[in-house]
């Protein structure tokens, strides 16, 4: 399996209330992709940010109260994404998904639905931010 596939296999998989959302852009990039030889597919950086993060995070993040289920299906996903995907995976969301949390100062309000290895991953990049 690669990376795009394992990718959108784990938020398909752990949040279906974003799989409208993922079959949308794999429709504009085959649109895109339609006189191409060799079609390309979305990036997995298109899906952390573009499916993941604005789909899922942001919203829940950005609401008063955080919706305990969705938090850990959330923290869920980072976590499969950190202990099972290739090193390119693990630096996408060290890229994308750490930096956003860190960021945007929405670590406080996550972190304790985060797992060990988010844990470990914000304690390396923590660094940077604060």
């Amino acid at each position: 399996m690669d990376d795009y596939d394992f990718v959108r296999g784990v938020i398909w998989d752990s949040l279906p209330e974003l799989r409208r959302t993922l079959m949308e852009i794999e429709a504009e990039q085959a649109e895109f992709d339609e006189d191409e030889e060799d079609p390309s597919t979305v990036s997995i950086y298109s899906l952390a940010s573009d499916v993941f993060i604005d789909g899922a995070l942001a919203p829940l993040l950005s609401s008063e109260e955080i919706e305990k289920g969705v938090a850990i299906r959330c923290a869920d996903v980072i976590e499969t994404l950190l202990l099972r995907g290739s090193a390119e995976v693990r630096q996408m969301v060290s890229i994308r998904i750490t930096d956003y949390l860190l960021g945007w100062n929405l670590w406080e309000k996550f972190s304790q639905h985060s797992g060990p290895a988010l844990l470990e991953e914000v304690g390396r990049r923590r660094r940077y931010y604060f």
